[in-house]
């Protein structure tokens, strides 16, 4: 499991005992979560003596912000909550007077990265004891050495509290390697990473070390002109990329499936191809980051979220039109391929679903039975095209379990591990995986429902 293997390091080192459900999902009712949650807490404080004050709780996505929520219902019973890729659910927003503290972590390319920069802010106004760090990557738990610092953030602010008596010589190893790490990001002018760091540092070890220094390059950067440019500038594309999702979701809700013409407008309304190449481009970083948030913003509700709904409602029309958004943001996605595929068959387009499933295939589904054993592609079993398909997928799977048989080394009982790609999933990070976690839920009503 990913959480586990991210934080085992940290738990080694600091004396964590780790507990992970295997089937938390956050794309459904929340209850199953809830209960989970109980399981864990009863069965850990059966087993183990489990020091109250030390109780933190993790999650990624929508399951954050159920840890949120949680951790705001059973007040004073959670210390600390590692909120990954997303943070309070828009029901229960942060509130002045929290019980629990907040490390937060959103990759610089999620979709949720400007709702954790806003939450940030919220936290500022509020008085609240947080931090939140940006990784490089996208949609997923961060990487080991974001939760390692988590967890001794964690560690320091129990010390600040009693909750773990001090140890003089970590206190000074965190910060010394902090320090430096200021440092460099300003020796690099790296304005704003170099005063967050410097601004983290001083609130994170103020009355446990001496802060000089820090405070000292908090108060120079924040009457600088330099540092002034850097955040207006920030704010204003976190303002100007807020209205673009906006008008993304509007224009999206406008467009008429019966129009031939819908597609075009579509990419030309939510700006694709400019997106594209602006995400591509490497003279400006920060705008290239800013365009791959909002065309992964745009393709996780267009392959997902919404497809979702219009399945549910068999408005198969209007979702081949927002799949066929999705398969131009990434048409290496096999998932958008194989649900597009699905929603082509159910109206009887068999030629347009046979030549969805073949380019599936070519950028990565190899599972014969995900695609003989799906209903909705019920009508192409007499296709030509469908059963040379699964013949050939048949074939290579056949020449690839005869390869892992040859393998000295084979997981228990001699099966090969299985990938995301079996699945039919070629990007993991925003896709149900749901031992690895999943996409937050979280509705904006609009014409059309969102998710973000």
């Amino acid at each position: 499991m990913i959480p586990v293997e991210v934080f085992r390091d940290a738990a080694e080192r600091y004396g964590y005992i780790l507990a992970s459900s295997y089937n938390t999902a956050s794309d459904d009712a929340v209850e199953p979560d809830i209960e989970a949650i109980r399981t864990l807490w009863r069965d850990t404080h059966e087993r183990f003596r489990i020091d109250a004050r030390r109780v933190y709780m993790a999650g990624f996505s929508g399951e954050a912000r159920v840890a949120c929520l949680m951790a705001d219902a059973v007040r004073g019973a959670v210390t600390g909550v590692i909120a990954c890729g997303a943070g309070f659910s828009p029901a229960s927003p942060p509130r002045r007077g929290m019980d629990f503290i907040l490390f937060g972590a959103v990759g610089n390319t999620d979709f949720n990265h400007d709702e954790m920069m806003r939450l940030d802010a919220t936290l500022d106004g509020l008085d609240a004891v947080h931090r939140i760090e940006v990784f490089d990557g996208g949609h997923g738990w961060p990487p080991a050495e974001i939760c390692t610092e988590a967890v001794e953030w964690m560690e320091l602010h129990a010390m600040k509290e009693g909750g773990r008596e001090r140890d003089r010589s970590l206190i000074e190893t965190l910060y010394a390697a902090r320090l430096e790490e200021a440092r460099q990001a300003e020796t690099s002018k790296a304005v704003y990473d170099a005063y967050h760091r410097y601004r983290t540092l001083s609130q994170d070890f103020a009355g446990l070390t001496d802060i000089g220094e820090a405070e000292g390059k908090v108060t120079a950067f924040e009457a600088s002109k330099e540092l002034e440019d850097v955040l207006k500038e920030r704010q204003k594309r976190l303002e100007r990329d807020g209205d673009y999702l906006e008008h993304a979701s509007d224009s999206f809700a406008r467009l008429s499936p019966d129009d031939p013409m819908a597609l075009g407008k579509a990419l030309g309304q939510l700006r694709i191809g400019s997106l594209k190449k602006k995400a591509a481009d490497t003279s400006d970083v920060e705008e290239g980051l800013s365009a791959q948030r909002r065309l992964e913003s745009v393709f996780v509700q267009t392959s997902f979220y919404v497809p979702r709904r219009l399945f549910e409602q068999k408005d198969y029309e209007r979702a081949i039109l927002s799949l066929s958004i999705a398969a131009k943001i990434k048409p290496e996605s096999a998932y958008v391929w194989f649900s597009l595929a699905r929603a082509q068959a159910l109206i009887g387009r068999k030629g347009n679903a046979v030549k969805s499933l073949e380019r599936a295939v070519e950028v990565g589904l190899t599972d014969a039975d995900l695609i003989k054993e799906n209903a909705d592609l019920e009508s192409l079993r007499d296709h030509k095209g469908f059963r040379r398909l699964i013949q050939a997928l048949e074939n290579n799977q056949r020449d690839r379990d005869l390869a892992d048989e040859r393998q000295p080394n084979l997981p228990p009982g001699g099966h090969r591990q299985l990938q995301p790609k079996d699945f039919g999933l070629n990007e993991p990070e925003h896709v149900h995986v749901r031992r690895e976690g999943s996409i937050c839920k979280f509705w904006l009503e609009r014409h059309v429902e969102w998710t973000c």
